[in-house]
């Protein structure tokens, strides 16, 4: 796959973006700031990265749109 380095003559990355296969993502409900914990995660599941924002978007449209879910039993 090739990719782009520039999108135009003033958007520019200062290096050529390379795709890397073969490691893991995660996704959490909670902001993950502690490098302990993302040295667990990475130790135990071999995970190299982790999704904050989805999980928040994914339970925000939830309870917009099922104002009735107990918020306390998710």
């Amino acid at each position: 796959m090739e990719l782009q380095q520039c999108v135009n003559s003033s958007n520019f990355l200062p290096e050529k973006p390379k795709l890397v296969v073969g490691l893991k993502g995660s996704t959490s409900n909670i902001f993950v700031d502690n490098g302990a914990y993302r040295d667990f995660l990475f130790r135990t599941f071999q995970v190299s990265s982790v999704d904050m924002e989805s999980a928040a978007v994914v339970m925000a449209s939830f309870l917009t749109t099922h104002s009735d879910f107990p918020q306390n039993q998710i």
